[in-house]
């Protein structure tokens, strides 16, 4: 099953060597040729796209500590001294994401992306990090609980 995001949740993960905009995130979707699905929705159409694997491991350089629309601070992965996003990891808090959506229709799909990050902040300081995809179905449930 694929994981798939609109250009605003994507940029709003300020994942290192993506944009931080929706225009631009779109602009190298298309370039890159991202997979992609149209969703129609209230608002009308869109596309989500799939994040490639290659963005979830780069190496970060952050430059300042973004802020969302409300002008607070946005959640950003723990990139610890020279350490790279876990992809491992990212997609257990993204599969985590989708299952609180799933139970909880009502949830605002704006912050989708700022709780995959804080779900991915929370097993880093769990000590999740950097297991090279071999995350315990257990450590998955115990990140799961920690969520309520």
């Amino acid at each position: 099953m694929r994981t798939l995001y609109s250009a605003a949740d994507i940029a709003k993960m300020k994942l290192p060597g993506l944009p931080g905009s929706k225009g631009k995130v779109i602009e190298r979707a298309d370039r890159e040729g991202w997979y992609c699905e149209d969703r129609i929705g209230i608002g009308g159409r869109r596309k989500v796209y799939e994040i490639p694997e290659r963005y979830l491991a780069r190496q970060a350089s952050q430059q300042g500590e973004p802020a969302d629309q409300r002008g607070e601070p946005i959640q950003q992965p723990d990139i610890a001294a020279g350490g790279a996003v876990d992809p491992a990891l990212f997609k257990v808090a993204v599969r985590l994401t989708e299952k609180m959506y799933a139970r909880n229709p009502n949830y605002d799909p704006a912050m989708k992306a700022e709780i995959a990050l804080l779900i991915y902040n929370l097993g880093v300081a769990k000590g999740m990090k950097g297991m090279k995809g071999n995350l315990t179905e257990e450590q998955i449930l115990e990140l799961e609980k920690q969520l309520g």
